[in-house]
């Protein structure tokens, strides 16, 4: 049975937790960075935001239109619901090619979106005040689709990882890397989200997958949950 065997031995496992912890602590530090920067009104990340909400805001010509609706798309797939449903079915996948890790999905979605809520919460920050095709609800820091998507995203290809071949995994991991951005600028390009709260979202998925790659060969040698 295919597994994740990216670090096997002592020197790997050392490894691991030094890139995962780092992972950890670095999305963690990037989201309270931006956070207190926002509260803080720093007028640097004030014109970051700003700049890009101008850079976005185009509507005209064969790729604005197929942006669009990618947009669109992705603002479907980011939802709460859908996105934990498709966890769902990732934890389905994961339990015949992840021995004792299906509970991994849906467990990794609900908290992504649990702490997106608390942070949300906390800062309440407004949405950018322009007008929008779709309907939102809720503060804008950070966004819940980038976190979502990310994390949908960075569990497929920790799925996907062990199962291609040697040649083919770094031109996948770069394709699923790109989409992660796509997705994430989709936000500001709905004009629903500033900058900083795609980045922040970003960094909150970035933290929590790091945790759950800390945890899952203990899950897994422990057979926890199996």
């Amino acid at each position: 049975m295919a597994t994740w065997s990216f670090y096997s031995d002592r020197q790997g496992q050392q490894s691991r937790w030094r890139w995962c912890g780092g992972m950890l602590v670095s999305g963690i530090f990037l989201v309270m960075w931006l956070a207190l920067a926002w509260q803080g009104q720093q007028p640097w990340l004030m014109q970051i935001d700003q700049w890009g909400m101008q850079w976005m805001q185009w509507r005209e010509g064969a790729i604005a239109t197929l942006a669009w609706h990618f947009s669109l798309t992705i603002d479907w797939l980011g939802r709460a619901a859908v996105s934990i449903a498709l966890s769902l079915l990732l934890g389905l996948w994961f339990a015949k090619q992840q021995r004792g890790l299906w509970w991994a999905p849906p467990v990794l979605l609900g908290s992504g979106w649990l702490i997106n809520f608390l942070l949300k919460v906390a800062f309440d920050r407004p949405r950018p005040t322009l007008e929008v095709a779709i309907s939102t609800s809720g503060s804008a820091f950070p966004s819940g689709h980038a976190t979502a998507t990310t994390l949908l995203l960075a569990l497929l290809a920790y799925g996907l990882w062990p199962l291609l071949p040697r040649w083919l995994r770094l031109p996948v991991m770069l394709l699923l890397l790109i989409l992660v951005v796509l997705a994430a600028l989709t936000r500001p390009l709905l004009g629903v989200h500033y900058i900083s709260d795609v980045v922040a979202g970003m960094a909150l998925a970035m933290s929590c997958f790091a945790g759950f790659l800390l945890l899952a060969p203990v899950a897994r040698r422990r057979r926890l949950f199996s």
